[in-house]
């Protein structure tokens, strides 16, 4: 905890220090920064009214060149009001390129789905899917780990593969042990480029795990152990104005099952005004429920993607106890440097 704040201390003095400088970066620039804000009220329209920072993150990110490639670090912290331990550390990786060739130590992102991999302050919808938040690996810290990822991207921006080797014990844990793992890998390619692009991809992760709890998907906060066993199927397609996207991802913790999928589509008119839909299933075994999911939203974005507001509705269907409840969200988003656009995972 201690070591989290004196980084975001230091982000954000970093931040305010050189924010007059902010206009001259560039994004090959040797040392960058970013943060934002996303300020939300939510409410069910009957008895639930709430209003939260939901997430303030500020990062630092360097590329050094040596030898025929580069070093690279990125280090990442996080304020919410959200329940937790805040401000928390997210990223904090070294690693060097080479070519089409990349090797990422230290706690990260595992390479696991489509929409993981898809910014939060870049997805439209104001909320990641259950599917995608409660399957993902590390889906109870951040969806980060502690371990070692390669990534080897193909000639002309085809897609790329990717595996790593973590800890297994999720975010800001260091503990080693034989009977902690998880192994990941992701293959995404791109099929076909124009005059829609068309990308197929593929996930899969297992873990060994000791003592370890996983409340996004038992709803228990008791310990299991075994094996954790998941893989993913994504397809994407769009153009400059349309753009669709699917997944489905399937996890059996021991010998039980939890899977569920998505469609999303969206449409920008006039590079500022957003429609998006999202129609999602859900299906899990350890409480024997089955949830559907009805997004509809609208986002306008203010000079370029500085700053956007983003309104977005969730019908819950919760067919098991055959239950509908309702979700209305509206978020202000802000990036802090209005010039530099990250596409580091977030």
């Amino acid at each position: 905890m201690k070591t989290s704040i004196i980084i975001f201390v230091i982000i954000a003095g970093a931040v305010i220090t050189n924010s007059a400088q902010a206009q001259d970066l560039k994004e090959n620039s040797a040392i960058n920064w970013q943060g934002y804000a996303q300020v939300r009220g939510s409410s069910d329209l009957d008895t639930s009214y709430n209003f939260s920072l939901n997430r303030l993150k500020f990062w630092v990110a360097g590329a050094h060149d040596f030898g025929r490639g580069q070093f690279i670090w990125h280090v990442k912290v996080l304020y919410s009001s959200k329940q937790g331990k805040y401000p928390a550390l997210l990223d904090g990786y070294l690693g060097y390129k080479i070519n089409n060739w990349q090797v990422l130590v230290g706690q990260q992102i595992p390479d696991f789905s489509l929409q993981r991999a898809q910014p939060d302050f870049l997805i439209p919808e104001n909320s990641r899917t259950r599917t995608v938040a409660s399957l993902v690996p590390g889906s109870t810290s951040a969806a980060r780990d502690l371990g070692i990822q390669i990534k080897r991207s193909f000639s002309n921006q085809k897609g790329h593969l990717s595996v790593g080797v973590f800890n297994g014990t999720g975010a800001n844990k260091i503990t080693f042990a034989g009977n902690h793992y998880l192994l990941t890998s992701r293959l995404v390619y791109k099929i076909v480029d124009k005059p829609w692009y068309i990308n197929l991809g593929a996930s899969f992760m297992h873990r060994g795990f000791e003592n370890q709890q996983f409340i996004p998907i038992t709803l228990d906060p008791a310990e299991l152990t075994g094996n954790d066993t998941r893989y993913a199927f994504e397809a994407e397609t769009g153009n400059q104005h349309w753009q669709f996207q699917a997944e489905y991802i399937s996890a059996r913790i021991n010998d039980q099952n939890t899977y569920g999928g998505y469609i999303h589509g969206q449409r920008l008119l006039a590079n500022k005004h957003l429609i998006f839909i999202n129609l999602e299933d859900y299906h899990n075994d350890w409480q024997n429920s089955h949830h559907q999911y009805y997004t509809l939203g609208y986002s306008y974005h203010f000079a370029g993607d500085i700053a956007k507001i983003t309104i977005d509705n969730r019908l819950v269907n919760n067919l098991s106890e055959k239950k509908l409840s309702n979700l209305l969200i509206v978020q202000f988003q802000y990036m802090f440097n209005k010039s530099f656009k990250s596409k580091y995972h977030d």
